[in-house]
């Protein structure tokens, strides 16, 4: 859970400061469990991070493959 109270305080320092995610940038920050999502919701943390722009993935074997699976170019180009 460190790194859910690690990611809240960088985007947290963003919000305060005016920033988000860049227009064409996608920041994904998935849950290791649903223990961690709960964890999150109860801190404030998926509103903190969806304020910043980042999308949230919902914890699953499926999306883990799908996150090692495809490589992107810089270009947002699909690679495998």
């Amino acid at each position: 859970m460190a790194d859910m109270d690690m990611y809240a305080a960088v985007l947290r320092k963003a919000v305060e400061q005016g920033k988000r995610v860049a227009p064409g940038v996608h920041l994904y920050l998935q849950f290791g469990s649903q223990k961690i999502k709960q964890y999150a919701k109860g801190k404030g943390y998926i509103e903190l991070f969806e304020k910043a722009g980042a999308e949230l993935i919902d914890p699953s074997c499926w999306r883990m493959y799908q996150c090692r699976a495809w490589r992107l170019d810089l270009g947002g180009n699909r690679l495998l």
